[in-house]
């Protein structure tokens, strides 16, 4: 599949050289001396699409007939008035709760793992990862409540975090469901990550983790409504299309994480993600921002669609220097060495 890409993409592993940004003030933008030309960020949001779904370039950048239907039965099913809840992804019914529990400090390990061991896949969830080899210095860990207090307050976060995520990212029959949950649910990982990392210091790290890991809900949500009705099954779709795709799918997002009663800086965060380019943004909102694109950096990077030093172009003007996302880039690529959930 790479060198399917490659041929899409002219061959290049790096996006046309674009102006710098201004920085804060007068100043222009400093990047490190040898680093690629940084991405814009509409180029790497239209090249990522267009590889999750797994679909190429069309020669005419026209919408088609199928694509103008396409966009019309997703602005019926999502227009406010006819919109059925039914639609989105369904949370499971323990998360709510749990969720309120481990942003608390209040709670314990024992009343922790009290509402965990009633879901016993999650249970075997926590006591795998305790015993992988991330904790294998630790011993063998037999029951929920030691695997509680191996994690702590974070890392069981993240872990019930994943294993509630994937399956409603990745759950799918049809082949197109399949390849496009395996990337959205990577991308997501990946913006959880970058999002903690960015937030550090300036937002609550649970939350973070959270806008970065529910992302990509509402992409998930609108593939399916697509795949439905078969409009997904051309091998070539236009940029307005991608764009068009792109941004439905992030204000889904924003209905799923209200629909879920998330809390208000994550809704507020997933908002801002789905608005123009200027606005004004929370730390939270900053951070996802930024993070969304520099998980896809990484995705193509893994895929060699794009350098390993490479940065975007207008991340400074949310308060990030080249450096700093050069720092994230490196701890995904550490994170992610390995994953490759859209196969090469």
């Amino acid at each position: 599949m790479i060198n399917f890409f490659r041929r899409w993409f002219g061959g290049g592993a790096t996006a046309p050289a674009t102006p710098l940004p201004a920085s804060r003030g007068d100043e222009p933008a400093q990047w490190p001396e040898g680093t690629t030309p940084p991405w814009q960020s509409s180029d790497l949001d239209l090249i990522f699409n267009r590889l999750a779904l797994g679909v190429a370039p069309a020669e005419d950048d026209t919408l088609t007939t199928n694509e103008q239907a396409a966009l019309r039965h997703l602005r019926d099913q999502l227009n406010g008035d006819h919109f059925d809840p039914k639609s989105l992804p369904r949370l499971p019914a323990l998360v709510p709760q749990l969720l309120r529990s481990l942003r608390s400090n209040d709670v314990g390990s024992a009343a922790l793992a009290a509402q965990i061991g009633k879901d016993p896949v999650l249970v075997g969830e926590i006591v795998r990862v305790c015993n992988s080899a991330m904790f294998r210095g630790s011993g063998t860990i037999d029951s929920l409540q030691q695997g509680v207090m191996l994690l702590g307050q974070d890392g069981l976060r993240r872990v019930v975090m994943q294993l509630v995520m994937r399956p409603i990212l990745q759950l799918d029959t049809t082949p197109m469901g399949v390849i496009a949950g395996q990337a959205f649910w990577s991308h997501a990982e990946r913006c959880a990550q970058a999002t903690l990392l960015l937030g550090r210091g300036a937002v609550d790290s649970f939350e973070a983790y959270l806008a970065g890991t529910v992302c990509n809900t509402g992409a998930v949500a609108v593939v399916r409504m697509l795949d439905q009705r078969h409009y997904l099954e051309d091998d070539a779709h236009s940029a307005r299309f991608i764009q068009a795709f792109a941004q439905l799918s992030r204000r889904v997002a924003v209905t799923t994480a209200r629909h879920w009663d998330f809390p208000d800086r994550v809704v507020q965060a997933l908002t801002e993600r789905a608005g123009h380019e200027g606005q004004q943004y929370s730390p939270l909102g900053r951070a996802l921002r930024v993070a969304d694109r520099l998980a896809m950096l990484d995705m193509l990077t893994d895929r060699q669609l794009a350098e390993s030093d490479a940065v975007l172009a207008d991340a400074d003007a949310h308060g990030y220097t080249a450096e700093q996302m050069l720092a994230v880039r490196s701890q995904l690529q550490r994170a992610f060495a390995t994953d490759h959930s859209v196969s090469a």
